[in-house]
Parts: C-alpha cells; structure tokens; sequence
C-alpha cells in the first residue's frame, strides 16, 4: 500500500448508540468486535475494507493491526497483479491478430526474404 491504513475498530458495539440497535449486534451473529483496514487501488479508488469481527469484544495489538494492514496489502497487489495478468493476455491475444494479417514471411537459410502475397 502507497500509505499506512487507519485501521478501524470498535468493540463497544452494545454502548454506542450508533450499533446498539443493529440486528447483526443484536441478533446473530452477535458482533461484539469489529476491526478493518480499507483496501485502496494505487490510484485511490477505495474497493472496501477487509474486516475482522468477533462475539467476544476484544483490542487489537499494534502487531495485529499491522498484520491486518499487511494483508490488506497483500489483496491488494493480488488485485493489482490480477488486472496486469489480464492486461498482458489482451495485449498478446491483439498481437497475435495483428500478425495474422500480415503477409506471409518465410526467411531462408541464406537470409533473403521471401514475400508471399
């Protein structure tokens, strides 16, 4: 990730007035913790966060927080080697027709070449 990730958390979800009354706190599956890290592209479009919840209200680690920033790096390059991937195929595939269009060459052993039209 280009920054460091605010990671958000609450784990006073029955006390704030904000939650108190959502069915996911009041109802299964009863979240008491509640952590995330955004997951932003290199050019700042923000694709959600990556979030951790639990039934038991609990405070994260500086390490865990950090590891929690890691991961959501590591989606992150996943997502962005995913759309090189598909980039390079599109690339090659245009290519390859581009070629095809072409008249044909053949090279003999002597290096003259041959057009055939």
């Amino acid at each position: 990730m280009p920054f460091k990730a605010m990671i958000f958390m609450n784990s006073e979800y029955l006390r704030n007035a904000l939650f108190a009354n959502n069915p996911l706190v009041t109802g299964d599956p009863n979240i008491r913790f509640y952590a995330g890290a955004p997951l932003i592209t290199p050019e700042g479009y923000k694709l959600g966060t990556l979030c951790v919840i639990d039934t038991v209200s609990r405070v994260l680690s500086e390490k865990q927080k950090e590891t929690l920033r890691i991961l959501s790096g590591f989606i992150i390059n996943h997502f962005e080697l995913r759309k090189k991937s598909r980039q390079l195929k599109d690339t090659e595939e245009n290519i390859i027709r581009s070629l095809m269009t072409l008249p044909t060459l053949f090279i003999l052993p002597t290096f003259r070449v041959i057009l055939l039209m």
